[in-house]
């Protein structure tokens, strides 16, 4: 066995061994369900909305097109707008 191998199994041991407080009644942390990210479903025909944060185009589409997939009838389109992206519901 190498001196490595022998220092790894060392440090496998000592953290294995570690002891943890457990910590009771500590709320999660609530977050945003993806789904509900974007206000798709609050759109009517026309409606649009900027997003300047260029980041977040590509997840912005996505989703946009996976809400679709799910609510046959409704399309979307992303173009670019001033200082970001608009997207409008087209159908």
């Amino acid at each position: 066995m190498t001196w490595v191998a022998l220092v790894v199994a060392l440090v496998v041991v000592l953290l294995h061994n570690v002891a943890m407080k457990i910590d009771k009644n500590i709320p999660l942390p609530g977050g945003v369900d993806p789904r509900e990210r974007y206000p798709f479903s609050d759109m009517a025909l026309g409606d649009s909305f900027l997003v300047v944060d260029a980041t977040w185009i590509k997840n912005l589409r996505s989703a946009a097109y996976m809400y679709s997939k799910r609510h046959p009838g409704t399309r979307f389109t992303c173009r670019r707008y001033g200082e970001g992206w608009r997207l409008w519901r087209v159908a």
